[in-house]
């Protein structure tokens, strides 16, 4: 009895193991790619309409497209399941262990990987110290104003709806001349933000062609945003910015060539003898850098370098870091999130010229920021009571929920948010607040 129970379990942790190694070395978005392509050859459904956009989206996520469209997702599912539980018992067939030690020899990789890492050779860093000590190495900023959003995993979504409610009330206008920095999830919205202030599209619109294809991609997997989350966010961004380059030639510009979209990264350097400023730093090899030009700033690595600043290591992505031009081994730009005995809260708001509004998804940067005068904090966690399951949405439906929770506090909270927005952007609102009452009634 318990033998057969210990058997189980092994075979399920294995058909994990697989699910890590093929979506690390790409053979499971190779097999889904061709899973898709079979079926839409086999299939005598008319095809329907493309969107306008499509034709700038990668050959996969057309095809994933094209399954929602004909309703394939669970049998899609099934087969991927499938392929991974015969996967795992080939290899169980060579050695139970094989599996298991192969993931352990990948995350050794990772971590030396990360533990001689190089010197940061991205171009005219300034490098300094944050509030708490820690050596940040920063792309200043052509901007006076900044919008910047911290990590908080799928509230991204909601907080993008805020901004959607943002972008109606006070006019794209308004956002045209601030920069928009994101970190971890928050980098998704920023992204939107960028585009949107930029003239590609609206934010509901950004909304649907980045979060909700990203959710349409994972949902073709066993377990949602495991090990696929950062893959399905390359793959929304990059469609973003090729469209942007085709249909929308300025919002293009504002990324690859104005730094109006910064990212924040993480890095550690074991090997280095001193630390890049003249003082030393409190944490050791530890730093963050904010980057905005570069070759990761090119329309075909954009999405490359999103999806490096969100990775939750070993869950939305299966590495512990990403190589990136400006980083050879980047880690989550809001690691370690709230902060630990180790290492500080990441400190959002760069030194630099001009003010800052920033939407904290975490909670606690209000008390952080609360005597700087420069820096302006939406507390997205104080709005409500926010669950586990808004945190870990993964569908869709999830998504969308929180978008419309998103706009529906937003447009509760005007003043709080017509204060700030005078204050940062000097922005006021652009429409009548009783003139959208009465056509709401």
């Amino acid at each position: 009895m318990f033998g057969a129970a210990f058997d189980c379990t092994l075979f399920l942790f294995n058909v994990h193991c697989v699910f890590f190694l093929l979506v690390r070395w790409h053979v499971l978005r190779a097999f889904l790619r061709l899973l898709l392509h079979v079926l839409r050859a086999l299939c005598r459904t008319p095809a329907k309409k493309a969107g306008a956009d499509a034709e700038f989206a990668s050959p996969l996520l057309q095809d994933v497209q094209w399954a929602v469209a004909q309703g394939l997702q669970l049998r899609v599912r099934l087969a991927v399941t499938a392929f991974l539980f015969l996967a795992a018992g080939l290899a169980m067939r060579c050695s139970r262990w094989l599996a298991p030690l192969t993931v352990f020899a990948a995350v050794l990789k990772d971590a030396l990987q990360v533990l001689t890492s190089g010197m940061p050779p991205a171009d005219g860093l300034a490098w300094g110290r944050d509030r708490y000590g820690m050596e940040v190495g920063v792309q200043p900023s052509p901007c006076q104003t900044h919008i910047v959003i911290t990590g908080g995993v799928s509230l991204a979504a909601y907080t993008t709806g805020v901004l959607h409610a943002m972008f109606q009330r006070y006019g794209t206008e308004a956002f045209a001349g601030c920069d928009f920095a994101g970190a971890s999830s928050g980098s998704w919205t920023a992204a939107c933000a960028v585009f949107a202030a930029n003239g590609c599209r609206d934010m509901e619109q950004l909304f649907e062609l980045i979060f909700i294809t990203a959710c349409q991609l994972t949902e073709l997997y066993p377990l949602g945003l495991l090990f696929v989350g950062c893959e399905a966010v390359d793959e929304v961004c990059s469609w973003a910015m090729r469209l942007a380059e085709a249909k929308f030639p300025g919002a293009h510009d504002a990324i690859s060539r104005d730094g109006k979209l910064a990212i924040w990264l993480f890095g550690f350097n074991l090997r280095r003898s001193r630390p890049f400023s003249k003082t030393s730093s409190a944490y050791g090899g530890c730093y963050r850098l904010l980057v905005r030009s570069g070759p990761d700033f090119r329309c075909d690595r954009v999405g490359q370098l999103v999806s490096a600043t969100s990775v939750f290591p070993y869950f939305t992505h299966p590495a512990l870091c990403s190589r990136l031009s400006c980083l050879s081994a980047a880690l989550d730009g809001y690691f370690p999130g709230k902060g630990s005995s180790l290492l500080p809260v990441p400190d959002m708001a760069a030194p630099g010229t001009g003010t800052t509004l920033l939407f904290d998804m975490s909670g606690g940067l209000e008390e952080v920021y609360r005597d700087d005068r420069d820096v302006w904090v939406v507390s997205i966690r104080e709005w409500r009571n926010f669950e586990f399951k808004d945190w870990a949405a993964s569908s869709a439906e999830a998504f969308r929920r929180l978008f419309d929770a998103g706009v529906s506090d937003a447009s509760e909270r005007w003043p709080e948010l017509d204060r700030m927005m005078l204050a940062v952007l000097g922005a006021r609102p652009c429409v009548d607040p009783l003139g959208e009452a009465r056509a709401a009634r």
